[in-house]
């Protein structure tokens, strides 16, 4: 399941490789490893203050919570990928269950252990419910631990009520749990069907598009983008840094203040540069994506590459200047205007403003089509 929060910080994966998702996705497993830890030693030394007779072995509890953190040092070993590090995290849930539901067992399931057995196992099949890819896993674990429960409540000969009461409340828990994180995955599916076309469409494209935010730099690119920029995966655009992209910095904040401004540009003739260095001359194109408050969300852009558009033209324009005769270069517009667009030296030597040129020209040559 994809993870809607970034941990950017704290726990960082050591493996670039790992894509936006696995990475933290990744962080969000080790903080909740270290949240295991801390738990387990901080309700025992809960109860052991408030139930000093309470059947609750200290070495047992250091055990299991010394897994927690061994679990951590070794995600960071080479080859421990993040699908290694959530199987043995939802393992290590399991023993961690299985534990809390012996010592309250042992301890009758005297009302303050029972309601920690509740908290603890409403909050774990969430946790597993995050990390899972599939409705299998959550369902194995809230039957694992209601049923725990039960022989341990049975074999505790624990009070009546409060046994009956635990399990109803655990499996309502579970009962509705399931259904939110049901309901979850037919969103993300949902989602994951819509990402899957749109990426289909953007990958078929030419010419490079991408998506910015304030926050977070580029947050989307297809795979046009990333390739005439020479990077070896959309992942890898995705984690530089947007302002790196640029040949001149300054350029993309110009960029920007103009789309806020104006809410667009278009064709925009910017340097743009690789993570090798390598230069690229683009047309860029842009719009703000602005939210119902006006604030600026983000910015989606295009790029077309046209290094060689510009290497011919200047290759012409330097065979143009070296023809002593008149040469220059007009475009028709809309409207019945033109734009002159080129002229050689010995044009401008001959005539001081050669711009009469264009309609004298549009009307002995009219131009014909659209």
């Amino acid at each position: 399941m994809s993870f809607p929060f970034e941990f950017s910080a704290p726990l960082p994966p050591r493996d670039h490789s790992f894509s936006g998702d696995e990475s933290s996705g990744l962080q969000f497993q080790r903080l909740l490893t270290l949240v295991g830890m801390i738990g387990l030693l901080g309700l025992g030394a809960v109860h052991k203050a408030f139930n000093p007779g309470a059947t609750d072995p200290v070495w047992a509890r250091l055990a299991a919570a010394s897994l927690f953190p061994a679990l951590l040092i070794l995600s960071y070993a080479q080859g421990w990928g993040y699908r290694t590090y959530v199987r043995v995290f939802r393992q290590l849930l399991y023993v961690g269950l299985t534990w809390l539901i012996a010592i309250v067992s042992l301890n009758e399931m005297r009302p303050a252990y029972a309601l920690d057995l509740l908290l603890v196992y409403s909050s774990l099949v969430l946790v597993v419910g995050l990390g899972a890819k599939s409705m299998r896993s959550v369902l194995s674990f809230a039957g694992y631990g209601v049923i725990l429960t039960a022989l341990g409540g049975l074999w505790a000969g624990a009070d009546s009520s409060i046994f009956a009461g635990l399990l109803g409340c655990m499996m309502t828990a579970a009962v509705v749990e399931t259904v939110i994180i049901w309901r979850v995955f037919v969103i993300r599916k949902r989602l994951e069907r819509r990402g899957r076309r749109l990426q289909v469409i953007t990958d078929n494209l030419s010419e490079g598009v991408y998506r910015s935010t304030p926050e977070e730099g580029v947050v989307y690119a297809n795979q046009a983008f990333a390739d005439m920029l020479g990077f070896g995966s959309v992942d890898e655009v995705l984690e530089c840094d947007p302002s790196s992209l640029y040949v001149d910095p300054s350029v993309r904040r110009r960029l920007r203040t103009q789309a806020r401004k104006e809410g667009a540009f278009e064709d925009i003739e910017v340097k743009m540069q690789g993570p090798d260095g390598s230069e690229l001359i683009g047309l860029m194109s842009g719009t703000v994506v602005r939210g119902s408050d006006g604030a600026v969300k983000g910015y989606d852009g295009s790029l077309v590459d046209i290094t060689e558009r510009k290497k011919i033209e200047n290759r012409l324009r330097g065979l143009a200047h070296s023809i002593p005769g008149v040469v220059f270069q007009f475009a028709a517009l809309a409207g019945g205007e033109y734009e002159m667009r080129f002229v050689s030296e010995s044009t401008e030597a001959s005539s001081p403003s050669p711009m009469w040129m264009g309609p004298f020209m549009l009307e002995r040559y009219p131009l014909t089509g659209e």
